[in-house]
């Protein structure tokens, strides 16, 4: 390992250029997009999200949070990723 970080000779910007950091990975488990789902799950996934809003709507504690979901909170979990299922973007028809 370097104790310094070797310096471009040439730089547009000083935004362009690296800086050290470090990364904590996680295994984090994804689940494929819902319009990739069988019709029959994705029904069962609308319907879940459906009873979850009704839920957290009919709940009085105004200081809770979203409910979680399943296009945006498992399917695609907040952050960088190496592998797993693409995003829609990537496969969508």
């Amino acid at each position: 390992m370097l104790t310094a970080s070797p310096q471009p000779l040439v730089v547009g910007s000083d935004g362009f250029v690296p800086e050290p950091c470090v990364l904590y990975p996680e295994q984090v488990i994804t689940y494929p997009f819902a319009g990739l789902l069988p019709e029959e799950l994705c029904a069962r996934i609308d319907t879940w999200d459906e009873a979850r809003e009704e839920e957290a709507e009919q709940s009085a504690d105004e200081s809770r949070t979203e409910p979680l979901g399943y296009q945006y909170d498992l399917s695609i979990p907040p952050g960088w990723r190496v592998g797993g299922f693409a995003s829609w973007h990537a496969t969508d028809p």
